[in-house]
Protein backbone atom coordinates (compact mmCIF):
# COMPACT_ATOMS: atom_id res chain seq x y z
CA UNK A 1 0.00 0.00 0.00
CA UNK A 2 1.35 3.43 -0.92
CA UNK A 3 2.71 5.45 2.00
CA UNK A 4 0.91 8.47 0.54
CA UNK A 5 -2.24 6.97 2.12
CA UNK A 6 -0.62 6.95 5.55
CA UNK A 7 -2.32 9.54 7.72
CA UNK A 8 -2.86 10.45 11.37
CA UNK A 9 -6.29 9.38 12.63
CA UNK A 10 -7.36 9.53 16.31
CA UNK A 11 -3.77 10.20 17.24
CA UNK A 12 -2.41 7.18 15.38
CA UNK A 13 -0.66 6.71 12.04
CA UNK A 14 -2.97 4.55 9.93
CA UNK A 15 -3.62 3.71 6.32
CA UNK A 16 -6.79 5.62 5.55
CA UNK A 17 -8.42 3.02 3.29
CA UNK A 18 -7.82 0.16 5.73
CA UNK A 19 -9.11 2.22 8.64
CA UNK A 20 -12.30 3.17 6.82
CA UNK A 21 -12.98 -0.42 5.80
CA UNK A 22 -12.30 -1.74 9.32
CA UNK A 23 -14.61 0.77 10.95
CA UNK A 24 -17.38 0.23 8.42
CA UNK A 25 -17.12 -3.56 8.76
CA UNK A 26 -17.32 -3.25 12.55
CA UNK A 27 -20.41 -1.08 12.15
CA UNK A 28 -22.02 -3.51 9.71
CA UNK A 29 -21.35 -6.49 11.96
CA UNK A 30 -23.50 -4.95 14.68
CA UNK A 31 -26.58 -5.37 12.47
CA UNK A 32 -28.41 -8.67 12.91
CA UNK A 33 -30.85 -10.19 10.44
CA UNK A 34 -32.99 -13.23 11.15
CA UNK A 35 -36.03 -14.92 9.71
CA UNK A 36 -39.05 -14.98 12.00
CA UNK A 37 -40.22 -18.35 10.64
CA UNK A 38 -38.44 -21.36 12.11
CA UNK A 39 -38.94 -23.60 9.06
CA UNK A 40 -40.62 -22.87 5.74
CA UNK A 41 -42.04 -25.80 3.76
CA UNK A 42 -44.24 -25.64 0.69
CA UNK A 43 -45.50 -27.84 -2.12
CA UNK A 44 -44.49 -27.17 -5.70
CA UNK A 45 -47.07 -25.00 -7.41
CA UNK A 46 -48.09 -23.31 -4.15
CA UNK A 47 -47.57 -19.79 -2.83
CA UNK A 48 -45.62 -18.62 0.22
CA UNK A 49 -47.55 -15.51 1.15
CA UNK A 50 -45.23 -14.06 3.82
CA UNK A 51 -41.58 -14.48 4.74
CA UNK A 52 -40.70 -12.05 7.53
CA UNK A 53 -37.13 -10.91 8.21
CA UNK A 54 -36.30 -8.77 11.25
CA UNK A 55 -33.42 -6.30 11.50
CA UNK A 56 -31.82 -5.43 14.83
CA UNK A 57 -29.02 -3.09 15.87
CA UNK A 58 -27.74 -3.44 19.39
CA UNK A 59 -30.77 -5.66 20.15
CA UNK A 60 -33.31 -3.11 18.98
CA UNK A 61 -35.55 -3.51 15.94
CA UNK A 62 -34.98 -0.84 13.31
CA UNK A 63 -37.46 0.63 10.86
CA UNK A 64 -36.73 2.00 7.35
CA UNK A 65 -33.74 -0.31 6.82
CA UNK A 66 -33.42 -1.16 3.09
CA UNK A 67 -33.06 -4.87 2.45
CA UNK A 68 -32.31 -6.83 -0.69
CA UNK A 69 -33.76 -10.33 -1.13
CA UNK A 70 -32.64 -12.52 -4.05
CA UNK A 71 -32.91 -16.16 -5.04
CA UNK A 72 -31.45 -18.26 -7.84
CA UNK A 73 -34.48 -20.59 -7.81
CA UNK A 74 -37.46 -18.60 -6.59
CA UNK A 75 -39.35 -15.64 -7.95
CA UNK A 76 -39.76 -13.16 -5.09
CA UNK A 77 -42.23 -10.36 -4.54
CA UNK A 78 -41.31 -7.90 -1.78
CA UNK A 79 -44.01 -6.09 0.19
CA UNK A 80 -41.71 -3.06 0.46
CA UNK A 81 -38.06 -2.12 0.12
CA UNK A 82 -37.47 -1.34 3.80
CA UNK A 83 -38.39 -2.64 7.24
CA UNK A 84 -41.71 -1.48 8.64
CA UNK A 85 -42.50 0.24 11.95
CA UNK A 86 -41.81 -3.05 13.75
CA UNK A 87 -38.43 -3.54 12.12
CA UNK A 88 -39.70 -6.31 9.83
CA UNK A 89 -39.18 -6.72 6.10
CA UNK A 90 -41.57 -9.03 4.24
CA UNK A 91 -41.08 -10.87 0.97
CA UNK A 92 -43.17 -13.59 -0.67
CA UNK A 93 -43.07 -16.31 -3.32
CA UNK A 94 -45.98 -16.03 -5.81
CA UNK A 95 -45.48 -19.61 -7.03
CA UNK A 96 -42.93 -22.37 -6.45
CA UNK A 97 -41.92 -23.65 -9.87
CA UNK A 98 -38.95 -25.94 -9.27
CA UNK A 99 -38.91 -29.43 -7.74
CA UNK A 100 -35.49 -28.84 -6.16
CA UNK A 101 -35.81 -30.04 -2.57
CA UNK A 102 -34.06 -27.08 -0.91
CA UNK A 103 -34.27 -23.63 -2.47
CA UNK A 104 -32.60 -20.62 -0.85
CA UNK A 105 -33.33 -16.94 -0.41
CA UNK A 106 -30.41 -14.62 0.33
CA UNK A 107 -31.23 -11.47 2.29
CA UNK A 108 -28.88 -8.63 3.16
CA UNK A 109 -28.93 -4.95 4.01
CA UNK A 110 -28.89 -2.84 0.88
CA UNK A 111 -26.05 -0.53 1.87
CA UNK A 112 -25.80 0.64 -1.72
CA UNK A 113 -28.85 2.85 -1.18
CA UNK A 114 -27.17 4.47 1.82
CA UNK A 115 -23.97 4.99 -0.14
CA UNK A 116 -25.87 6.57 -3.02
CA UNK A 117 -27.57 8.94 -0.63
CA UNK A 118 -24.43 9.72 1.39
CA UNK A 119 -21.71 10.21 -1.22
CA UNK A 120 -21.01 10.58 -4.90
CA UNK A 121 -17.30 9.89 -4.45
CA UNK A 122 -16.13 7.15 -6.82
CA UNK A 123 -13.32 6.31 -4.40
CA UNK A 124 -15.72 5.78 -1.48
CA UNK A 125 -18.17 3.81 -3.64
CA UNK A 126 -15.47 1.40 -4.82
CA UNK A 127 -14.07 1.10 -1.30
CA UNK A 128 -17.35 0.04 0.26
CA UNK A 129 -18.45 -2.15 -2.66
CA UNK A 130 -15.44 -4.36 -1.92
CA UNK A 131 -16.76 -5.14 1.57
CA UNK A 132 -18.84 -8.28 2.05
CA UNK A 133 -21.79 -7.21 4.17
CA UNK A 134 -23.80 -9.35 6.54
CA UNK A 135 -26.48 -11.53 4.94
CA UNK A 136 -28.56 -14.58 5.83
CA UNK A 137 -29.67 -17.60 3.81
CA UNK A 138 -33.26 -18.74 4.27
CA UNK A 139 -33.89 -22.34 3.13
CA UNK A 140 -37.25 -23.18 1.57
CA UNK A 141 -38.05 -26.89 1.78
CA UNK A 142 -40.04 -27.91 -1.28
CA UNK A 143 -41.98 -31.15 -1.53
CA UNK A 144 -43.98 -32.70 -4.34
CA UNK A 145 -47.41 -34.33 -4.07
CA UNK A 146 -47.71 -38.10 -3.86
CA UNK A 147 -49.34 -39.66 -6.93
CA UNK A 148 -51.29 -42.89 -7.25
CA UNK A 149 -51.24 -44.23 -10.82
CA UNK A 150 -53.76 -46.71 -12.19
CA UNK A 151 -54.15 -47.91 -15.75
CA UNK A 152 -56.54 -49.79 -17.99
CA UNK A 153 -54.48 -51.14 -20.88
CA UNK A 154 -56.53 -52.96 -23.52
CA UNK A 155 -55.19 -54.77 -26.54
CA UNK A 156 -57.75 -54.92 -29.36
CA UNK A 157 -60.54 -54.33 -26.77
CA UNK A 158 -59.24 -57.10 -24.47
CA UNK A 159 -57.96 -56.13 -21.01
CA UNK A 160 -54.91 -58.32 -20.37
CA UNK A 161 -54.27 -56.85 -16.88
CA UNK A 162 -50.91 -55.49 -18.01
CA UNK A 163 -49.36 -52.36 -16.51
CA UNK A 164 -46.64 -51.23 -18.92
CA UNK A 165 -48.00 -47.71 -19.22
CA UNK A 166 -48.44 -47.39 -15.46
CA UNK A 167 -44.83 -48.47 -14.91
CA UNK A 168 -43.67 -45.97 -17.53
CA UNK A 169 -45.58 -43.18 -15.81
CA UNK A 170 -44.29 -44.08 -12.34
CA UNK A 171 -40.71 -44.25 -13.61
CA UNK A 172 -40.99 -40.85 -15.31
CA UNK A 173 -42.58 -39.30 -12.21
CA UNK A 174 -39.77 -40.60 -10.02
CA UNK A 175 -37.07 -39.28 -12.35
CA UNK A 176 -38.65 -35.83 -12.24
CA UNK A 177 -38.83 -35.65 -8.45
CA UNK A 178 -42.39 -36.78 -7.79
CA UNK A 179 -43.38 -39.68 -5.53
CA UNK A 180 -45.62 -42.46 -6.88
CA UNK A 181 -47.37 -44.47 -4.14
CA UNK A 182 -48.92 -47.91 -4.25
CA UNK A 183 -51.70 -47.11 -1.80
CA UNK A 184 -54.43 -44.83 -3.09
CA UNK A 185 -55.16 -43.64 0.46
CA UNK A 186 -51.64 -42.21 0.70
CA UNK A 187 -51.97 -40.19 -2.50
CA UNK A 188 -52.61 -36.47 -2.94
CA UNK A 189 -53.23 -36.86 -6.68
CA UNK A 190 -54.84 -39.68 -8.66
CA UNK A 191 -53.56 -40.37 -12.19
CA UNK A 192 -55.67 -42.57 -14.46
CA UNK A 193 -54.32 -43.94 -17.74
CA UNK A 194 -56.57 -45.53 -20.37
CA UNK A 195 -55.37 -47.11 -23.60
CA UNK A 196 -56.73 -49.43 -26.27
CA UNK A 197 -55.63 -50.57 -29.71
CA UNK A 198 -57.64 -51.12 -32.85
CA UNK A 199 -56.59 -53.15 -35.85
CA UNK A 200 -55.79 -51.23 -38.97
CA UNK A 201 -56.17 -52.41 -42.50
CA UNK A 202 -54.18 -55.51 -43.46
CA UNK A 203 -52.13 -55.25 -46.64
CA UNK A 204 -51.60 -58.93 -47.35
CA UNK A 205 -49.45 -58.60 -50.42
CA UNK A 206 -47.08 -56.31 -48.51
CA UNK A 207 -47.25 -58.37 -45.30
CA UNK A 208 -47.58 -55.22 -43.17
CA UNK A 209 -50.01 -54.92 -40.30
CA UNK A 210 -51.00 -51.78 -38.35
CA UNK A 211 -52.43 -51.14 -34.90
CA UNK A 212 -53.77 -47.76 -33.77
CA UNK A 213 -53.62 -46.86 -30.09
CA UNK A 214 -55.72 -44.21 -28.37
CA UNK A 215 -54.29 -42.92 -25.09
CA UNK A 216 -55.88 -40.83 -22.34
CA UNK A 217 -54.23 -39.55 -19.15
CA UNK A 218 -56.15 -37.68 -16.47
CA UNK A 219 -55.07 -36.42 -13.02
CA UNK A 220 -57.50 -35.44 -10.25
CA UNK A 221 -56.96 -34.01 -6.78
CA UNK A 222 -58.61 -35.39 -3.65
CA UNK A 223 -61.67 -33.20 -4.26
CA UNK A 224 -62.19 -34.83 -7.66
CA UNK A 225 -61.14 -31.76 -9.63
CA UNK A 226 -59.25 -32.38 -12.87
CA UNK A 227 -55.82 -30.77 -12.56
CA UNK A 228 -54.32 -32.21 -15.75
CA UNK A 229 -55.43 -34.17 -18.79
CA UNK A 230 -53.96 -35.22 -22.12
CA UNK A 231 -55.17 -37.36 -25.02
CA UNK A 232 -53.32 -38.83 -27.98
CA UNK A 233 -55.19 -40.50 -30.83
CA UNK A 234 -54.09 -43.13 -33.29
CA UNK A 235 -50.50 -43.85 -32.35
CA UNK A 236 -49.56 -46.09 -35.24
CA UNK A 237 -47.71 -49.35 -34.72
CA UNK A 238 -46.49 -51.20 -37.83
CA UNK A 239 -45.11 -54.75 -37.83
CA UNK A 240 -45.31 -58.10 -39.61
CA UNK A 241 -48.41 -59.22 -37.67
CA UNK A 242 -51.14 -57.59 -35.59
CA UNK A 243 -49.74 -58.66 -32.20
CA UNK A 244 -46.34 -57.17 -32.98
CA UNK A 245 -48.00 -54.03 -34.32
CA UNK A 246 -49.93 -53.82 -31.03
CA UNK A 247 -46.69 -54.09 -29.05
CA UNK A 248 -45.11 -51.45 -31.26
CA UNK A 249 -48.02 -49.07 -30.62
CA UNK A 250 -47.71 -49.62 -26.88
CA UNK A 251 -43.99 -48.87 -27.04
CA UNK A 252 -44.82 -45.58 -28.76
CA UNK A 253 -47.33 -44.87 -25.98
CA UNK A 254 -44.70 -45.51 -23.30
CA UNK A 255 -42.37 -43.09 -25.07
CA UNK A 256 -45.11 -40.45 -25.20
CA UNK A 257 -45.80 -40.86 -21.51
CA UNK A 258 -42.13 -40.64 -20.51
CA UNK A 259 -41.00 -37.89 -22.87
CA UNK A 260 -44.09 -35.74 -23.31
CA UNK A 261 -47.09 -36.36 -21.06
CA UNK A 262 -45.37 -36.62 -17.67
CA UNK A 263 -43.08 -33.61 -18.36
CA UNK A 264 -46.17 -31.62 -19.38
CA UNK A 265 -47.88 -32.68 -16.15
CA UNK A 266 -44.85 -31.60 -14.10
CA UNK A 267 -44.61 -28.30 -16.00
CA UNK A 268 -48.26 -27.56 -15.24
CA UNK A 269 -47.14 -26.83 -11.66
CA UNK A 270 -44.74 -24.17 -12.96
CA UNK A 271 -47.08 -22.38 -15.33
CA UNK A 272 -48.80 -19.21 -14.21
Amino acid sequence: MSESLLTKFDGENVYLGSEIIARFRSYVDDYQLYCLSKKISAQIGNTISKIDIAVEYERERLKNIPLLAVSADLELKDFSKTTNENGVFTTSVPKIKSTQAIQKIEVGINFQEWLDEGTSSEFIQKLFNSIKTHQINIPIYVYTPTVFVSSEEKHFNVNKKESELRYAAESALTKMGFTPVGNKNEAQLIMTISADTQKGREVSNQKMFTAFLNLSVQVKDLQGRIVFSDNISKLKGIQLDFNQADLNAYQLAKDEISKSIIPSFINSFSND
